[in-house]
């Protein structure tokens, strides 16, 4: 889906400037939007805290100037990282993408259900906006504590 918003963005409006920035490897994703002209970051993440660093002054180059950029993220931990560290950077125009309805089921790992839970309790102060998938996944998100 992602990759279907990008290129559909830049059909729409090529003056749009748009960056992937994926917290782990490429993939075919990030390695088809690359061969599309798109830029994608990759920031390899491993368990630790010592890409964040990377990512906070990423963000900030990216920021060309006031009312320009807008942080959108898809999936739990990238909403709970790349959400803080934009926020860090200065920047308010925070979105979060919700793209599932699983934060309670029981094949969800334990660490992803607790940044869920996290997410949740953040979501009233990172992101601008909230974004769901459907009416299931909101459903979902705010029985685990997020903003509705």
């Amino acid at each position: 889906m992602l990759e279907k918003l990008v290129l559909a963005g830049r059909r729409m409006n090529p003056q749009i400037e748009q960056t992937v920035i994926n917290l782990g490897n490429p993939g075919v994703v990030g390695t088809r939007l690359a061969q599309a002209g798109v830029p994608v970051e990759s920031l390899g993440m491993r368990p630790g805290l010592h890409f964040l660093a990377q990512l906070r002054a990423l963000t900030r180059r990216l920021q060309p100037g006031p009312g320009v950029t807008v942080v959108q993220t898809w999936l739990w931990h990238a909403d709970l990282i790349g959400g803080l560290c934009a926020r860090a950077a200065g920047n308010h125009r925070v979105i979060w993408n919700l793209r599932n309805s699983m934060p309670q089921h029981a094949a969800t790992k334990a660490a992803s259900r607790t940044v869920a839970r996290l997410c949740g309790w953040l979501s009233r102060r990172v992101p601008a906006r909230i974004i769901c998938n459907s009416t299931a996944a909101l459903h979902a998100h705010v029985a685990v504590g997020y903003a509705a």
